[in-house]
C-alpha cells in the first residue's frame, strides 16, 4: 500500500517509449542551426512587416535595388535583418536543403544572395533622406546668413568696436603715455577708478592720452566695460 502511494511515476514509466523526449532538429518547427534563438526571433518579428509585401523576400530585395516601393522605415528595417559579416559567410558555405532551415534562416539565406546588401541599404537611406538634409541645412546657413547681416548693420557692435580700438591703439603702437596719469587697477577693484583716474591703493601708475580718455567717458555705447564702467 505505501508502495502505490509513494511510487515515483516518471521513474515507473522510464522504460517507456513513449517517455523519451523527441529530438531538437533544425527546421521550420525545430531550433534554428546557422543563427542563434535570438537573432531568429528578432528576423522573425521585424518580418512581420513585410508580411504582405508583394513577392516576399525576392520582392524587398528588388525593392532595395530599385529604391521603389520601400518607406525609410522599412529600408531601415531590412538592413537590420540582412546577414551581418559572420553570417554572410556561414551562409554562403551552406550546402544543404533551405527546408531544413527554419523560416528565420530562409530569409537570411535568401538575401545573402545580394552582395554588401547593409551597405546598399545605407546608401538607399541616404538617398531617401537627402532632400530633408538638404532642406534642413538650407535652413540653417540662411539663419546664419541673417545673423552675419544684423552684426554688419548694428551701430551699436559699431560703436563697441570703435571705443575698445580707440583705447587700445596708444598701447598698441607703444607711444608715450603722459597726458594723463592713471593708476592700473589692483585686484578686486572695478574699472570706473581707471577710467575716471582715481588713485588705489596698490595700484601701479600708467597713462592714457586725455582725449581718449575723455571721449571713452563719454561713449554712450561702451557696454563692453560692463559691469566695471
Amino acid at each position: 500500500m505505501l508502495e502505490s502511494l509513494f511510487r515515483n511515476p516518471a521513474w515507473a514509466g522510464a522504460s517507456s517509449s513513449k517517455s523519451k523526449p523527441a529530438p531538437v532538429a533544425g527546421g521550420p518547427e525545430g531550433r534554428p542551426t546557422m543563427i542563434d534563438i535570438r537573432r531568429a526571433n528578432n528576423v522573425s518579428i521585424m518580418m512581420t512587416r513585410f508580411k504582405a509585401f508583394p513577392g516576399g523576400v525576392g520582392g524587398m530585395m528588388h525593392a532595395v535595388l530599385s529604391f521603389q516601393g520601400l518607406t525609410w522605415e522599412e529600408m531601415g528595417l531590412i538592413r537590420q535583418i540582412a546577414p551581418k559579416k559572420g553570417e554572410r559567410k556561414d551562409f554562403k558555405d551552406f550546402g544543404g536543403a533551405p527546408q531544413d532551415l527554419t523560416a528565420a534562416e530562409r530569409v537570411l539565406l535568401q538575401m545573402n544572395q545580394v552582395p554588401r546588401l547593409k551597405a546598399k541599404c545605407r546608401v538607399a537611406l541616404f538617398i531617401m533622406k537627402w532632400e530633408e538634409l538638404r532642406n534642413e541645412s538650407v535652413q540653417a546657413l540662411d539663419t546664419v546668413q541673417a545673423a552675419c547681416q544684423e552684426l554688419r548693420r548694428s551701430s551699436r557692435l559699431q560703436s563697441v568696436l570703435s571705443c575698445a580700438l580707440t583705447v587700445s591703439a596708444p598701447f598698441a603702437q607703444h607711444h608715450p603715455l603722459t597726458d594723463l596719469p592713471l593708476p592700473l587697477p589692483a585686484h578686486g577693484h572695478r574699472g570706473r577708478h581707471f577710467i575716471q583716474g582715481d588713485t588705489l591703493d596698490g595700484g601701479t601708475a600708467a597713462t592714457l592720452s586725455s582725449p581718449a580718455c575723455a571721449w571713452l567717458r563719454s561713449c554712450p555705447h561702451a557696454c563692453f566695460l560692463h559691469p566695471f564702467y
